[in-house]
């Protein structure tokens, strides 16, 4: 088995739900979660502030970010366990964070 993260970009606006439509959301999450911690495969991951910094360039720049569109901001992150790279695009195509048009980027954890 590897490890793959799973990058969740745009997300669920929380800010502009009404508790009823927040609460569907999390518990989609929530099962979607939960079956792959029973089945072993989840490395939990937290969800992301909305802000915070940007170091770039050889004169170490300090930002405020993340700059991207709301769509393309990391919003949270898990790594799980799979055969192989079609396995993690298997589970992405599953998440919940497609149902409202976000993305998932599947990338492969190295090991050296």
């Amino acid at each position: 088995m590897k490890d793959y993260m799973l990058l969740f970009r745009g997300a669920f606006d929380d800010r502009k739900a009404s508790p009823e439509e927040f609460q569907k959301e999390a518990v989609k999450w929530q099962k979607w979660m939960e079956k792959l911690l029973k089945e072993g495969r989840l490395t939990p991951g937290q969800r992301l502030a909305n802000s915070g910094k940007v170091v770039s360039g050889t004169g170490k720049h300090v930002h405020d970010g993340p700059f991207a569109e709301g769509k393309e901001v990391v919003a949270s992150f898990c790594i799980i366990k799979v055969r192989d790279l079609a396995e993690a695009v298997e589970f992405a195509k599953s998440c919940p964070i497609l149902d409202y048009d976000g993305s998932v980027e599947v990338r492969e954890v190295m090991v050296y």
